[in-house]
């Protein structure tokens, strides 16, 4: 009986079972926290793939809430490979999150859906993992060999950004700019606005949406260019690199167009409205005046949209007021036309004549140039030119010299001269001094600086 004894020990030693030296007793001490184990050479000792295979469901049975780091399960699986394991006998490992340093040990089911962890994912990897979870689909990264992933039905699949149509659709308008909307080659070269800051893009995996960001200020969009809100201001310079192929052409619209709304031209009809006002001979002097040009604008369109100004014109070649057109007459109710000019895009109004349009019989025509008048009941009106692009400034000023006294007053509301008040209001775009109405991102060609500057203001103080 004792030689049977002995010869079962060995036999046991012979096949890697009890004896507390073998290979599979000193891995599986191991795998349990003894850090006196060799553990490369307790896994490369074992030689039989029963045991190796009788190991790993070892694991799952006693340690089934374990997380199990990448340096031990990697080699057990290449060794599982080196004895020619077969693979649907071996669970999953499950990395816990998107570090993939910790895994849990999962029996796969059949038809289940795997997608592999990898640079395809780029820097939007937190996003798909997300994305997968909340579907319930597995995701594995290359902590197995190779020849076992390819036994896997594998989704590689990468992610894609591309521009939010739906966004860019339900947010956009026309451009707002005279010297672009009067271009000859508009049509042919198609700007619209889109209102925000910056374009809206998305991120696609496996045909699905699983994130939403701005990013960049223009992009070819179908048959024209979306242009960001906070650029617009600064088209042609601000899309320069999106726009070669007309980028010169608008440009030199944009100067042409500028330099010809400074130096007032009357059309025909505005000539001869100021012809009868001097008998045909009109003073050298007074043919550069903004103003009186307005008057002749406002003559001319006030008619064709119904006005009566037989009156006005008659009291004006008595009396050569050029500020504004009294009285003018509409469906038998009078009223007073204050005419400005607005060329340049910025309308200088006293703190008298914005006060005027709190009456109702008061009304503000303003010549903005190129065909292109305003005619204005209330003050809100004159405000609402900039609805699609509101400013977020709004500029006043005070005729003073270098005066403390002066300014203190004004601080505190109590300023009576208000003949010295102007306010300065933005009826059209123009770069040089939208500036002073916008807080925008500075602009350089595509280069964008959003900080703003802080002051010592800025503490309250």
């Amino acid at each position: 009986n004792g030689d049977n004894v002995e010869q079962k020990k060995l036999f046991a030693e012979k096949i890697e079972i009890n004896g507390e030296d073998s290979p599979v007793i000193q891995l599986r001490k191991g795998i349990s926290g003894d850090t006196a184990v060799n553990m490369d050479a307790a896994r490369g000792g074992i030689n039989a793939p029963e045991l190796l295979k009788n190991t790993i469901e070892w694991l799952i049975t006693n340690h089934k809430d374990q997380n199990f780091t990448n340096s031990l399960l990697k080699p057990l699986y290449e060794r599982a490979l080196a004895l020619e394991i077969n693979f649907d006998k071996l669970p999953l490992p499950i990395p816990l999150d998107i570090s993939c340093k910790t895994y849990k040990l999962y029996q796969p089911i059949e038809n289940e859906e795997y997608h592999l962890i990898w640079s395809g994912w780029k820097n939007y990897e937190n996003e798909v993992w997300a994305h997968l979870k909340s579907l319930n689909h597995i995701i594995i990264d290359e902590l197995l060999p190779v020849s076992y992933l390819n036994q896997l039905s594998l989704t590689k699949l990468g992610v894609s950004t591309e521009i939010d149509r739906e966004k860019i659709l339900t947010n956009l308008r026309d451009c707002n700019l005279s010297f672009y909307n009067y271009w000859p080659e508009k049509d042919n070269y198609i700007i619209k606005i889109f209102k925000g800051s910056s374009l809206p893009r998305k991120v696609i995996y496996n045909n699905a949406t699983i994130k939403s960001f701005l990013e960049g200020y223009c992009e070819k969009f179908d048959s024209c260019y979306v242009v960001a809100e906070s650029i617009e201001n600064s088209i042609p310079h601000s899309i320069k690199d999106f726009v070669p192929e007309f980028f010169d052409k608008l440009n030199s619209w944009k100067s042409d167009f500028e330099n010809n709304r400074t130096e007032r031209k009357l059309s025909p009809e505005e000539e001869e409205a100021i012809m009868k006002l001097f008998d045909g001979v009109v003073p050298e002097e007074l043919r550069k005046n903004q103003n009186l040009s307005a008057l002749a604008s406002a003559l001319v369109c006030l008619e064709e949209e119904g006005y009566d100004v037989y009156q006005a014109n008659k009291a004006l070649i008595n009396t050569h007021e050029y500020a504004q057109l009294v009285p003018v007459y509409k469906n038998g109710e009078e009223y007073t036309i204050m005419c400005r000019s607005a060329r340049l895009g910025l309308l200088y109004l006293t703190k008298q004549a914005w006060d005027r349009l709190d009456q109702p019989d008061v009304m503000l025509f303003a010549d903005r140039g190129y065909d292109d008048p305003g005619l204005f009941k209330t003050k809100q009106e004159v405000l609402d030119v900039n609805i699609d692009n509101p400013t977020d400034f709004q500029l006043m000023r005070i005729e003073s010299r270098a005066n403390a006294q002066d300014l203190d007053q004004m601080l505190q509301g109590k300023f009576e001269d208000a003949s010295r008040l102007w306010i300065i209001l933005r009826l059209k775009g123009n770069e040089h001094f939208d500036k002073l109405f916008f807080e925008r991102p500075e602009t350089n060609n595509t280069t964008f600086n959003t900080a703003k500057f802080k002051t010592d203001d800025d503490g309250g103080y």
